[in-house]
C-alpha cells in the first residue's frame, strides 16, 4: 500500500470511530476490494459474496469504536468475516489461502456503490431521497481512489525495475552506501520508488522494517516465519512493534518486530463448537467445559485448542486432536496464547514464544492420559492435566507403578484375548505358556522370557539356546484364533525380558538385554507389523553416566520417538531376580534410525495344544501344518536389507494452514444465560 493510501485509510478509521458517515464511506471504498477477494477465498461467489460483504461492513459500523489501526485493519476484518460467514449459514473450509493481490478491479465499482448505498440506508445514514445524488458522488470518489491505486502500482513497477538494476549494476550498488543516511528519513514508498534502495530480503527505513521477496513482492498483511522468529507485516508493509489485538489475542512484538509474547482471555467456552460436538459424540460431553473460549483453530487434519479443566490451574494446556479420530496430543502446558502458521505452531509460555513443528508429534494421550518430563523423571497426567495420584494405573494393556504421579516402573498386564487369558509358567525358566485355567497352551524352546497380546495375537520372546557367551532368542507371533504361528524376528543374542503393547501407535516396545544370562545391560527394541527392530541409541548413550549395568526402559510411545528411562542398576545374582536402580535419566530415543533385529536362520517351532488341554507328544518337525516355520519365514524375507544397515521409515505429512487467520470452530454462540 502506498503511503498516501495508507494515510487515507488511517484518516478514514479515525473518522469512522468518531461516527462520521463520510469516514465510514471512505473506509469502505478503500478496503472493499481486498475484502471481496477474502470472501471469495472462503469459497463464496456471486451474490453470496456481496451479501456477506454487506453484513460484514454493517458489523464494522456496529463495532466502530474498536476498529484497530490501519496496519492490522485487514486482519481484524478477517476475524469478523468468519463470524459473518457462520451467521450467513456457510461452512468455513479447513484451510484458507488469502490472496496477496492488491490490484483494483473496475468491474466491481458499480455493484460496490449500490451495496454501500443499501448498507447506509439500512443502518440509518441515508434517506431515500438522497440515493441518486449519493450514488453519483460515491462513483466519483471511487474513481479517484482507483486512480490512486494505479499510481501505487506504477511506483511498485519502478521499484522492481530499479531493484533489478541494483542487483545487476555494481555502480548502483556502490552508490547505495553514499545515500544510506538519507534512506532513514524517507518514506517506505520512497524506498520502493527509489528502486536502488530496495533489495530482496530485509529493508530498513525510518518507518520500520520491511521485506521484499525474491519475486519482487512486498510482504503485507501477513505473518512471516523467518527461521526461529515470527513477524507480522501491516498493510503498509512494515513489521508491527508493541502490543496489538488480533485474532482475539494480544500479541507483543519487540523493537525489531519479532513476536515475543501472546496472551488471551481465559474464559470457558459456553457455546456449541466443532470440538464440543466431537467430544459429545465420543461420550465425553462433560469434558467440553475445559475448552477456553475462542481458542479453537482448525488446520488440515488437526483441531488445536487451549484446555484447562482444573479451575485452580493458572494457565491452560495447548492440545490438538485429529478431526477424524480421538487421537489427542499435548503440545505444551501453561500456555498463555498461540497462533497456527504454515509450518509451525507458535505459543507463549512464561512470557517467551516457542515453536512447535506441525509435522512433529506431541505427547500422545493414551486412554485419557499423557506423559511429561519433570527433571529426571516422567510424570503421568490425566486428560485434564491433573497429576495421577493412584499408585497403580492401567493403560491399554500396561500397568504403571507411580509415586506422586512419578512413573517408577511399567510392565505388561496379564495377556488376554477375549475371554481367554495367558501367562508364562515361570518367566526365564519354563518353556510353557498356560491358559487362565492352568492348562498348558504352548511349549517352546528353553524358556519363555516375556509375552503380551496385541489385537488377536499372542507375542512372546523365547530363549532357544544357552550355548556361547549369550543365550539365543527369537520373537514369535501366534494368532490365537487361527493357530498360525510365525517368527517376527531373526535369531539374536541375549534376551527380551519386557514387552509393552502400545496400541496408540500400533507398536510393541521391548527391553532387550544382548549380553549373558546375568547381564542387565539393556537396549530398546520394537515390533511393528511383522518386523522387529533394534533402536539406535548412540545419539545420547555416551559419556560417564553408563556403568555397564545400565539399561533402557520404555515408558511412553510417541509417533517419532520413545520416552524412556536410562538407568544404572545393581544386578541380582539370580537370572530373573529383582534389579535395583541406583540412578536414572529421562531420555528420548528417536525412531528414525533402526535396524532389523537378528539373523534369519531356521529355528524350531512351538508345540501347540491340541485343544483338549495338552501338548502332543511330537517332535518339532511333526507339529501341525498350521504352524509356520522360521524357514518359511526366511523365504519370504530374503529381499530384506542387511541386518547391519540402519533404515528410516518415518515420513512427514502436513497440510497448508490458515495463513495466520484463525477458524474458531464456532457452531453456535453462548446463550444469554
Amino acid at each position: 500500500m502506498s503511503t498516501q493510501a495508507g494515510n487515507l485509510l488511517s484518516s478514514a478509521i479515525l473518522r469512522t470511530r468518531a461516527g462520521e458517515s463520510a469516514g465510514f464511506e471512505d473506509l469502505y471504498l478503500l478496503s472493499y476490494q481486498k475484502t471481496y477477494r477474502d470472501i471469495a477465498a472462503l469459497g463464496f461467489s456471486g451474490e453470496a459474496c456481496w451479501e456477506i460483504l454487506s453484513a460484514l461492513y454493517e458489523e464494522v459500523w456496529n463495532k466502530r469504536e474498536s476498529i484497530p489501526e490501519s496496519g492490522i485493519f485487514r486482519s481484524w476484518l478477517r476475524v469478523l468475516l468468519r463470524e459473518c460467514v457462520k451467521q450467513y449459514g456457510g461452512e468455513l473450509p479447513a484451510v484458507v489461502e488469502f490472496s496477496a493481490d492488491n490490484s483494483t478491479d473496475k468491474e466491481l465499482t458499480e455493484r460496490a456503490t449500490t451495496v454501500l448505498i443499501s448498507l447506509e440506508e439500512r443502518i440509518g445514514m441515508l434517506g431515500a431521497g438522497k440515493k441518486k445524488a449519493k450514488k453519483s458522488r460515491l462513483k466519483t470518489r471511487m474513481q479517484w481512489l482507483l486512480t490512486l491505486g494505479s499510481i501505487g502500482a506504477t511506483f511498485a513497477a519502478v521499484s522492481l525495475l530499479f531493484g533489478y538494476l541494483n542487483r545487476e549494476s555494481g555502480a548502483i550498488h556502490r552508490a547505495k552506501a553514499a545515500v544510506s543516511s538519507a534512506v532513514e528519513t524517507t518514506e517506505h514508498a520512497s524506498a520502493e520508488s527509489g528502486g536502488a534502495l530496495a533489495y530482496a530480503g530485509w529493508n530498513e527505513s525510518a518507518r520500520g522494517r520491511s521485506y521484499l521477496t525474491a519475486n519482487g513482492q512486498w510482504m503485507e498483511s501477513c505473518w512471516f516465519e523467518d527461521e526461529d522468529t515470527l513477524y507480522y507485516f501491516n498493510e503498509e508493509g512494515y513489521v508491527l512493534t508493541g502490543d496489538h489485538n488480533m485474532e482475539r489475542e494480544t500479541f507483543h512484538f519487540g523493537k525489531n518486530g519479532a513476536l515475543e509474547n501472546i496472551t488471551c482471555a481465559l474464559n470457558r467456552e459456553t457455546g456449541k463448537t466443532v470440538l464440543s460436538e466431537k467430544m459429545r459424540e465420543e461420550g465425553r460431553a462433560e469434558a467440553a467445559s475445559g475448552i477456553i473460549a475462542n481458542s479453537i483453530t482448525i488446520d488440515g487434519e488437526w483441531i488445536y485448542y487451549l484446555y484447562m479443566e482444573d479451575e485452580h490451574a493458572s494457565l491452560p494446556s495447548l492440545l490438538r486432536v485429529r478431526r477424524d479420530s480421538s487421537n489427542t496430543q499435548v503440545i505444551a502446558d501453561k500456555v498463555s496464547g498461540y497462533t497456527v502458521q504454515q509450518k509451525a505452531v507458535w505459543y507463549a509460555r512464561e512470557n517467551k514464544v516457542e515453536r512447535f513443528e506441525k509435522n512433529a508429534a506431541g505427547a500422545a494421550i493414551g486412554a485419557g492420559f499423557y506423559v511429561e518430563q519433570e527433571e529426571k523423571h516422567y510424570i503421568l497426567r490425566d486428560r485434564f492435566g491433573k497429576r495421577v495420584t493412584e499408585e497403580l494405573q492401567s493403560i491399554n494393556g500396561r500397568r504403571y507403578t507411580l509415586s506422586d504421579a512419578v512413573i517408577e516402573d511399567v510392565v505388561s498386564e496379564s495377556a488376554a484375548i477375549g475371554e481367554q487369558r495367558f501367562y508364562a509358567a515361570n518367566l526365564g525358566v519354563s518353556p510353557s505358556v498356560l491358559t487362565g485355567d492352568g492348562k498348558e497352551y504352548l511349549r517352546h524352546g528353553i524358556a519363555i522370557d516375556a509375552l503380551t497380546v496385541f489385537d488377536s495375537s499372542l507375542y512372546y520372546s523365547v530363549m532357544l539356546s544357552t550355548e556361547g557367551s549369550a543365550p539365543t532368542s527369537q520373537i514369535w507371533k501366534l494368532n490365537v484364533k487361527t493357530g498360525r504361528a510365525e517368527a517376527v524376528s531373526g535369531l539374536f543374542p541375549g534376551r527380551v525380558v519386557r514387552m509393552l503393547p502400545y496400541p496408540e501407535t500400533d507398536t510393541i516396545y521391548m527391553e532387550y538385554r544382548p549380553g549373558s544370562l546375568g547381564s542387565v545391560y539393556g537396549k530398546l527394541a520394537m515390533v511393528r507389523g511383522d518386523e522387529t527392530y533394534l533402536l539406535d541409541d548412540s545419539a545420547f548413550r555416551s559419556g560417564e553416566f553408563g556403568t555397564g549395568n545400565d539399561r533402557l526402559l520404555p515408558i511412553w510411545a510417541m509417533d517419532d520417538r520413545v520416552l524412556a528411562y536410562w538407568e544404572n542398576c545393581e544386578p541380582s545374582s539370580e537370572i530373573n531376580g529383582e534389579v535395583k536402580v541406583s540412578d536414572r535419566q529421562a531420555v528420548q530415543v528417536p525412531l528414525k534410525k533402526k535396524k532389523r533385529l537378528g539373523e534369519w536362520k531356521k529355528s524350531e517351532k512351538p508345540l501347540l495344544s491340541t485343544g483338549k488341554g495338552g501338548i502332543p507328544e511330537t517332535t518339532p518337525e511333526e507339529t501341525p501344518e498350521a504352524v509356520e516355520s522360521t524357514a518359511e519365514r526366511f523365504r519370504q524375507v530374503e529381499s530384506l536389507p542387511s541386518a547391519e544397515k540402519f533404515v528410516g521409515e518415518e515420513t512427514t505429512d502436513w497440510t497448508e494452514p490458515l495463513d495466520g487467520s484463525r477458524d474458531f470452530g464456532i457452531l453456535e454462540g453462548p446463550t444469554e444465560e
